[in-house]
């Protein structure tokens, strides 16, 4: 029998409602709540304002003499699960946002009004403060907390990273951002699970290179226009005169040929033009052009480039993410230009039921809301949410694409020397940090050399850096005109050492979200059997796992010890079947028999269908770092709380 979990918000309403009626229609104070519930009179507060927000009613009336529920109001009013509510964040969503609140804040921020924010329990904002703690380290990056002020301290550069990475990590959470099999199963649209085949194959034979990710951005938006187009919405045409790239224009064509086989569905001309756009934003690499933007027509009244130039800026300066790149820029001109003529004939966007990034990408929205209101502004239009999920949604891909190169090393090359033997070193570079960077600025002056965001990891130079940016704090190789092997071999190390810290940061964040504070235990285990027992029960109380899970750790164990020999046991099931990926972490006082093997550490590991692409990157982690005698007794003897273990951990990975 599969458990199923309850939303902890579930059963927080059911308590509070449980409550107020037991008080027989008497006012029930603050401070009773409170305790009746466990929480704080602040977290009381919002629970309240939770509930008269979900029946779009005051079913909880509040005064002097204390809170009281209204049986009348909650009778007719709308009841919870009627309509989609506000999806609860995960706890890896929730830890980016609150990081990112508090470095948004240039004096700090409240820490009672990020859990009435966040809509937690203050001891759950107070567990996750505990984990940001941890997790800043790896970004060099410190928390700082006077009374209930909370704040970030750390170089703003290191400030930036960590917002780009939150934001990158919201992205990544799904392969891409509209399911092609979800949205085939609810549209009734079969063929779009054969369409990437002919995608694919126009591409390839039109010469038109897109990464997997490319691909799985061009079928996300094709899945979303085959819906739109079939409730009657489509594109504006275009001008006479917007012919575009010719070669993304033939691709176009081919792809709405096979839209039409497809799905018996012919695209209008404005579609087509959209599919150029499309295109130009994730096919040939470099291309960096404003090629979608240069088929707006001369005779617009509005300069739709410029307008989403001062957005764009105003993103970056808000957010402290960056989204100036020619193509989303001129990709989101075009959008824009095509949002205003639907918005002045009455129509509006559809997007597919189940495909709102609302619910699935709550931070990236955030950002398409504030796109759509600039956008109203300076266009004096109104934006419907349907147009603010498609906004979200071009934001989204792009976050994508700058997921996939976070992973690379990031490298500026600095050569003002002649333009062959520039080529010449480029090449060289290029083939020996293969698969590890990736060049992609090459300057011949140090003022093209980009702080912030757009940042590069690493510069190379061939000749002396004098007058670099103190803005700019990527560390400069000094090489030959042409580089020799000594400065190929520098080059690949240093570029190795960065993408194992990149890889740190990435491998550090999901742990510390995996291994909860609640979760780092304390026991009174003594054997192996009495371990996996607790440990188990642990899990399955926290909501992760169903009841029956550790029978399952019991049957792997069974097979083949789990104990690796340096003092660790990492028990775990066969099957990749739990409610939710955590990480249980018990430290015993005194070691334990775990058959041939004497340990002093057990991680027990619990992982999700949801989340099992990242399954086999943590679990080599964990391994290569657990399989080391020392690295297992520096974490055992740091043992003693969960802030010095995670800690110890980061450092060690």
């Amino acid at each position: 029998m599969t458990a199923v979990r309850r939303d902890p918000w579930d059963v927080t309403r059911r308590r509070v409602l449980d409550a107020l009626a037991e008080a027989g229609g008497q006012p029930l104070g603050a401070a009773d709540l409170s305790r009746r519930l466990g929480v704080s009179t602040r977290s009381v507060r919002g629970y309240v304002a939770r509930l008269n927000e979900e029946h779009d009613d005051e079913v909880v009336t509040s005064s002097r003499r204390g809170y009281s529920l209204d049986h009348t109001r909650l009778a007719s009013a709308q009841p919870p699960g009627t309509q989609r509510a506000q999806r609860v964040l995960s706890p890896g969503e929730r830890l980016g946002s609150l990081l990112r609140s508090i470095v948004m804040a240039e004096d700090g921020a409240d820490a009672y009004d990020l859990a009435e924010e966040l809509r937690v329990s203050d001891s759950t904002l107070e567990a996750d403060l505990t984990k940001g703690r941890a997790l800043l380290t790896v970004h060099h990056l410190a928390l700082q907390r006077s009374g209930s002020r909370v704040r970030i301290t750390g170089p703003e550069q290191a400030k930036r990273r960590l917002v780009r990475q939150i934001m990158t990590e919201a992205a990544r959470s799904r392969a891409q951002f509209v399911s092609v099999r979800e949205l085939a199963e609810e549209s009734s649209e079969p063929s779009l699970l054969t369409f990437r085949d002919g995608l694919s194959r126009i591409l390839a034979e039109l010469g038109l290179l897109a990464t997997e990710n490319n691909q799985h951005t061009i079928l996300a938006h094709v899945a979303v226009m085959v819906g739109r187009v079939r409730q009657g919405h489509e594109f504006e045409p275009p001008a006479a005169t917007n012919t575009g790239d010719e070669l993304r224009r033939t691709a176009a064509r081919r792809i709405a040929a096979l839209i039409e086989s497809l799905f018996g569905l012919r695209l209008p001309a404005g579609e087509e033009d959209y599919l150029v756009g499309l295109l130009d934003e994730n096919t040939t690499p470099e291309d960096l052009s404003l090629a979608v933007a240069r088929r707006l027509s001369p005779d617009d009244d509005v300069d739709f480039v410029a307008v989403v130039r001062r957005i764009v800026a105003a993103v970056g300066e808000n957010y402290l993410v960056d989204l100036d790149n020619e193509r989303f820029i001129g990709f989101l001109s075009l959008h824009a230009k095509n949002l205003v003529r639907r918005t002045r004939r009455g129509q509006a966007a559809q997007v597919p039921a189940g495909q709102s990034l609302k619910d699935t990408h709550p931070l990236i929205y955030e950002i398409g809301i504030f796109i759509a209101r600039r956008l109203e502004l300076e266009l004096g239009v109104e934006i419907r949410a349907d147009e603010i999920s498609l906004i979200s949604f071009h934001v989204g891909a792009h976050f994508q694409s700058v997921y996939v190169r976070e992973q690379q090393v990031r490298i500026a090359m600095l050569s003002p020397t002649y333009p062959d033997l520039r080529d010449s070193a480029r090449a060289m570079l290029q083939t020996a940090i293969a698969g590890f960077g990736e060049i992609d600025l090459v300057a011949v002056d140090e003022t093209e050399l980009a702080a912030g965001p757009t940042a590069p990891d690493l510069i190379v130079a061939t000749v002396p850096v004098t007058g670099l940016s103190p803005a700019v704090d990527a560390p400069v190789l000094q090489l030959g005109a042409l580089p020799g092997p000594d400065d190929l071999e520098r080059v690949r190390s240093t570029v190795l050492e960065i993408a194992q810290d990149k890889r740190r940061a990435r491998v550090g964040a999901s742990l510390v979200n995996l291994i909860e504070p609640h979760l780092f235990l304390d026991l009174q285990a003594r054997t192996r059997e009495e371990t996996i027992a607790q440990m188990g029960a642990a899990l399955t109380a926290s909501g992760a796992c169903a009841e029956d899970f550790h029978r399952g750790v019991i049957e792997r164990e069974e097979m083949s010890s789990t104990a690796l020999g340096s003092g660790v046991a990492i028990p775990h099931s066969m099957e990749i079947d739990a409610l939710t990926s955590s990480i249980a972490v018990y430290v015993p006082r005194e070691p334990i028999d775990w058959g041939e093997e004497s340990v002093s550490l057990v991680a027990m590991m619990a992982f999700s269908k949801d989340t099992r692409e990242h399954f086999g990157e943590l679990f080599e982690s964990l391994i290569r770092v657990l399989s080391k005698r020392p690295n297992v007794e520096r974490l055992a003897a740091h043992g003693g709380s969960y802030e010095e273990f995670i800690a110890t951990l980061l450092e060690i990975i």
